[in-house]
């Protein structure tokens, strides 16, 4: 069994880097991916549904979650106003 190599050490400049020196991100940038990230989510769901012709529980197996955490991920798209079954039954 080989053991692997121990990573070699930070260098000192930046290891004794103080935070307010480090870089940051835009602050826009986490809620931006965020954003993007959910509305994939949720048109992720709406074509599962979709391709399952309504069939919850078959779509939240072709998902990879339980039923609940679709009933749940449901109601997050109805409170961010999102009109699911419009979206499931539109053409």
């Amino acid at each position: 069994m080989a053991i692997a190599p121990s990573p070699a050490p930070l260098p000192a400049s930046v290891v004794s880097l103080p935070l307010a020196a480090a870089p940051s991100l835009p602050v826009e940038a986490p809620s931006a991916l965020g954003d993007d990230l959910r509305r994939h989510e949720f048109q992720m769901i709406i074509d599962t549904l979709r391709s399952e012709r309504g069939r919850r529980k078959e779509a939240a197996e072709r998902l990879g979650i339980s039923p609940r955490t679709l009933r749940y991920k449901l109601a997050q798209m109805r409170d961010a106003g999102m009109d699911v079954e419009a979206y499931l039954y539109a053409s």
